[in-house]
């Protein structure tokens, strides 16, 4: 096994998200433990537990670098010339393709347990995400800052619903259309909406 000296605990922490990405791409969730981690980096799990508090903070920075990916793909979305209509739409898509392309990663940010509060900078990535949909949304006419900020999470709210029950393939079960087509309708319905 390696030294701890032998890389800094900044790249220790990159290494062990790296390495949760990973076992997440090919094994799911259930493949997410300390000791398969602590293996693909070459430490000892006493190591890892030096650098993070447990496994629930390993998950988080796992959850951030998940944030901080689906950010970087969708901010240039928000940021066309479309009308806020067709870039909060193409946000929605664009959320959608991740979530059914990451579909392990997305589901952990997602389902996994919390045994303490979110820490700060966590929840700080969290709200991140949502500056994009609220920039777009307060561009309508009559939608003030609080409107946006509530009009954002109904959307996240809506779509999250559809993502899950897609991925998880529980759309079948009720002979619904495509997760990219009740995405479009979700959007689109609940922007007309706001603007009545």
């Amino acid at each position: 096994m390696a030294r701890r000296s032998d890389n800094t605990r900044k790249e220790l922490k990159e290494m062990t998200v790296e390495a949760g990405v990973n076992l997440l791409e090919h094994g799911g969730i259930e493949a997410l433990t300390a000791r398969a981690i602590a293996g693909r980096i070459g430490y000892t799990v006493g190591t890892l537990y030096n650098v993070f508090e447990d496994l629930e903070d390993i998950v988080m920075h796992i959850n951030a670098a998940t944030l901080h990916e689906m950010y970087d793909r969708l901010a240039p979305l928000a940021k066309t010339r479309k009308s806020p209509a067709k870039r909060l739409l193409d946000l929605a898509r664009a959320y959608g393709d991740y979530a059914r392309a990451n579909s392990a990663r997305w589901n952990l940010l997602h389902h996994s347990p919390r045994n303490s509060k979110l820490p700060a900078w966590f929840h700080g990535a969290a709200t991140h995400m949502f500056t994009l949909s609220e920039s777009v949304l307060h561009e309508i006419d009559g939608v003030n800052k609080k409107s946006a900020h509530d009009a954002a999470r109904v959307l996240w709210a809506g779509l999250h619903g559809i993502c899950a029950l897609s991925i998880n393939q529980k759309l079948a079960y009720v002979d619904a259309r495509p997760m990219q087509a009740l995405i479009e309708n979700f959007v689109n319905c609940y922007v007309k909406g706001l603007v009545v």
